[in-house]
């Protein structure tokens, strides 16, 4: 099973291959997509909530319902889009972003407004990625002359979120039970 954050040609070549590979299922959202190959690829995508691409329902969660893991290669963990999913439960009060974009809706194009948890800022990304090196809980390998990383997607989240639940949020300021 594999699955990608994706906007069209926003996140570089392997991304965009693997977004246009053959029976590759995606995600629904206009702005934040997903995209997933194999047997539970269509249950990953099959719904992508617009008022929550990162958090309940959404296919970050689903994958780490399923227990998937997360294979980096040859980028570091400032690119580790599953602890978004940490994000939004850690913070679950974070100031949400007014969006706007066309959907399909019974087979109609429409206009629709949706307000998103913002995902922009990934610095405190960093930090996790290295304790979760330095645990154990992730591997890092070679692949050819560059490098891979692996981790299971439940254990990164469960570890951030243990982290980030006792601190204020890096980009709010806030705590995670402030309204």
């Amino acid at each position: 099973m594999i699955l990608c954050a994706l906007q069209p040609g926003a996140w570089g070549k392997t991304a965009e291959l693997f977004r246009t590979w053959p029976g590759v299922k995606r995600s629904s959202h206009p702005q934040n997509s997903f995209a997933a190959l194999g047997p539970k690829a269509p249950e990953i995508v099959a719904e992508h909530p617009l008022d929550h691409p990162f958090g309940v329902c959404s296919p970050l969660e689903k994958l780490y319902q399923l227990g998937g893991q997360t294979l980096f290669l040859g980028v570091g963990f400032h690119r580790f889009t599953m602890l978004h999913l940490a994000e939004t439960r850690a913070w679950p009060h974070r100031p949400r972003e007014q969006q706007a974009a066309p959907v399909m809706e019974h087979n109609e194009r429409v206009w629709k407004r949706f307000s998103i948890e913002p995902a922009g800022e990934t610095g405190h990304f960093m930090p996790i990625g290295e304790a979760l090196l330095a645990n154990g809980i992730a591997q890092a390998f070679a692949v050819g002359a560059g490098r891979g990383m692996l981790v299971a997607c439940r254990d990164a989240v469960d570890f951030a979120l243990e982290r980030w639940s006792k601190r204020p949020d890096p980009v709010f300021g806030t705590s995670g039970n402030e309204r």
